[in-house]
């Protein structure tokens, strides 16, 4: 299980927003060691003007077993980049993603450059806390349905 934050910028990232990511990866203690920031650029894509793919990943396979306010990490990543989406006019998607699973992925909401749009933290958080959750398996399913022994009177 993975939180991901991807989007497309219109600079070089090594211009100085891959030293600010990974200097920001390094000062904060994360919930979880799986915490991890890519760039690369995208010629296909950039016919018009140059773009650059960049990617948040954050690792939520230890929530289920945690105590520790992961929810701090999510909020972490989406208020740095923010003021960066703004300030060069891009945006992000917010997902869920399963490594089992590479093709799927819940789409959680937008960071957008537009005036006054914020990320609706607690649909995230609610989206991210069902999807970690999981489907109940069958059996669970069946004793929720009967939400007790079953005698045979």
């Amino acid at each position: 299980m993975v939180f991901l934050a991807d989007g497309m910028v219109p600079v070089d990232p090594a211009l100085g927003l891959r030293e600010r990511a990974q200097s920001f990866i390094r000062s904060r203690r994360w919930t979880t060691s799986s915490i991890h920031y890519g760039d690369q650029a995208e010629p296909e894509i950039s016919q018009r003007r140059p773009s650059w793919s960049i990617t948040f990943g954050l690792g939520l396979v230890h929530v289920p077993k945690t105590t520790a306010d992961w929810f701090a990490d999510v909020l972490e990543i989406i208020e740095f980049l923010q003021p960066f989406a703004r300030e060069h006019r891009c945006e992000f998607i917010l997902e869920f993603r399963l490594s089992s699973r590479p093709w799927y992925s819940e789409t959680l909401d937008y960071i957008t450059d537009a005036p006054g749009a914020a990320v609706d933290i607690a649909h995230v958080r609610a989206m991210l806390q069902r999807l970690i959750r999981g489907k109940p398996s069958w059996w669970q399913r069946l004793v929720a349905r009967y939400k007790g022994p079953v005698t045979l009177d």
